[in-house]
């Protein structure tokens, strides 16, 4: 076969591999090792985005924005393709677009298996056939033609071992013919290197991620006062205890609160405390206990006085004015946290305002507790609330291959030492043959057709008739017909080609525009003024 022609076979072949390698890389389903999810739509709840029966590819991402449609694993119905709608934390609210509803489960990061990326229309069902036994077999036989196409060598082509020129005919030698293999790692290379550029640079090296820094508010309440030791145990009025106000006329409260972030974080505030009572209509009245005051750190202390006196003669006077009769009342001692400061090394501001809760009838203030899922009784003293404080991260961008997250500089680093690999590789391969040309019309054909050479060391035997061939071309044209290999003899600077087919014999005859080069180690040889030696 023609060297050009093998060349290009098999950068072809080469070519088909690496863009079925790279289908594969974006398309692989994550069961095997890949970042592609396919997901069927199979109800109405993303109309008119989505259809029953469209096949969705879902790729996973760092992080995910508002009014993106993903695909979640619900604990309970399975995979649910739709939009988000909201974030809080880790946690996505998401809606279909065709419901009225908003999705009763949150699902987080880690819990939604990736972003719509493609959607192919309709192309569901034809998925769901292709997992029938019938369909795999189809697949199958389809990737074995690949295989065969991408991997398989010529079976026509033939390789015959060149026999060694003895040095003192002065024989010309011929280029070292590359292995069918050299050239088709060669051509895998410099197709899956430029490939792999082309991803490469057309990413940014770095890309803006949300982040977010995570911090816990706790606010603590605690009352107590002196008591008569006939009703309260200890002489002393406890948190948990009822208040009697014929018994004990005042209290006080205390009030401790602690920031708490996994990051390193700086805060500074102020903290109060308020009393409120009030009652279902929308009445209400406030007291300070302790003005705003200021603290640096994470902690704060504060402290006030509840004078149970103040607040009978509150609401002696509502109920005097209005004739109202209530049975219960709310009183409320409300702490205000309000913060400045850095998380993470950005800015925060934020507020935290938990209550410790009473009710207050004709006898007593006694605690409000909440109930619990469960069916337990919270604890009204204790408040703990999470938050976030979200901010954009720059961080370095990655190519996701097969499973390995691979960064965008590498990525360009490999691509570019993969190409100027394969140009050395390929001009050391080609640069015998572009010598070649240069010496003469022999050393081209020699280069060029060396697949299609055996090299005798007597030209064969006429059995019939012989035609000389007026171009080299012709008698290739002939052998590649016939599936014979050409013979070649040399003589010096004479080159003879013969193909013999059956009683025929077709020869051509070249010349080198330049004197054959004898061996150095050759007893005679050529004197320095170009004249023979003589013993």
């Amino acid at each position: 076969m023609r060297t050009t022609r093998r060349w290009t076979s098999t950068w072809t072949r080469a070519a088909l591999f690496v863009a079925v390698a790279a289908a594969w890389v974006l398309l692989a389903p994550t069961s095997f090792g890949g970042q592609t999810s396919y997901v069927i739509v199979a109800g109405a709840s993303m109309e008119p985005t989505l259809h029953q029966g469209d096949l969705v590819l879902a790729r996973r991402a760092p992080s995910y924005e508002i009014d993106q449609i993903v695909t979640y694993h619900h604990p309970q119905v399975g995979p649910v393709i739709h939009r988000i709608i909201d974030r809080q934390g880790t946690h996505y609210t998401l809606q279909g677009d065709n419901n009225s509803w908003i999705d009763s489960y949150a699902p987080t990061g880690d819990e939604i298996v990736g972003q719509a990326w493609l959607v192919a229309r309709r192309a569901g069902t034809l998925l769901m056939t292709l997992r029938t036994p019938s369909g795999l077999a189809v697949l199958s036989l389809l990737f074995g033609a690949v295989l065969v196409l991408t991997v398989g060598r010529n079976t026509v082509e033939k390789k015959t071992d060149e026999p060694a020129a003895p040095p003192e005919t002065g024989r010309q030698s011929r280029p070292a013919r590359p292995s069918d293999g050299a050239i088709f790692t060669l051509a895998i290379l410099a197709v899956g290197s430029l490939l792999l550029a082309v991803a490469a640079f057309t990413q940014p090296t770095t890309e803006t991620v949300p982040g977010e820094a995570r911090f816990q508010h706790t606010g603590q309440f605690r009352y107590d006062a002196g008591a008569p030791a006939s009703v309260y145990s200890g002489s002393s009025l406890e948190t948990g205890d009822p208040v009697y106000d014929s018994l004990v006329p005042s209290f006080v409260v205390d009030f401790d609160y602690q920031f708490a972030s996994a990051d390193a974080a700086e805060v500074e505030g102020t903290v109060a405390l308020t009393l409120e009572v009030s009652e279902p209509n929308g009445w209400s009245r406030s007291l300070p206990l302790q003005p705003e005051t200021p603290f640096i750190g994470s902690q704060a202390h504060a402290q006030g006085i509840v004078d149970m006196v103040t607040i009978r003669r509150m609401i002696s006077l509502l109920e005097g004015a209005t004739s109202l009769d209530r049975d219960a009342y709310r009183v409320d001692v409300i702490a205000e946290v309000h913060l400045d400061g850095r998380v993470a090394g950005h800015v925060y501001q934020g507020s935290f305002e938990p209550r410790l809760p009473f009710a207050l009838d004709d006898f007593q203030l006694y605690l409000r507790r909440g109930e619990l899922p469960d069916g337990a009784e919270s604890d009204p003293t204790t408040t703990v609330t999470e938050g976030f404080l979200a901010y954009p991260s720059i961080e370095p961008a990655t190519l996701s291959i097969l499973g390995a997250q691979l960064p965008v500089t590498t990525a360009r680093a490999v691509s570019i030492f993969g190409l100027l690999l394969a140009l050395g590789a390929g001009a050391a391969m080609i640069a015998p043959y572009l010598t070649a040309r240069r010496r003469g019309e022999a050393a081209r054909v020699l280069a060029e057709y060396d697949g299609l050479l055996v090299s005798v060391s007597e030209p064969p035997a006429a059995a019939g008739e012989t035609i000389e061939v007026r171009a080299f071309a012709d008698l290739a044209r002939l052998s590649e017909r016939t599936g014979r290999m050409i013979l070649h003899a040399e003589d010096g600077r004479q080159h003879d080609f013969y193909l013999q087919d059956g009683d025929m014999t077709y020869h051509v005859r070249l010349e080198d525009s330049d004197p054959p080069v004898a061996s150095e180690d050759s007893a005679d040889g050529p004197s320095p003024d170009g004249s023979a030696e003589t013993p």
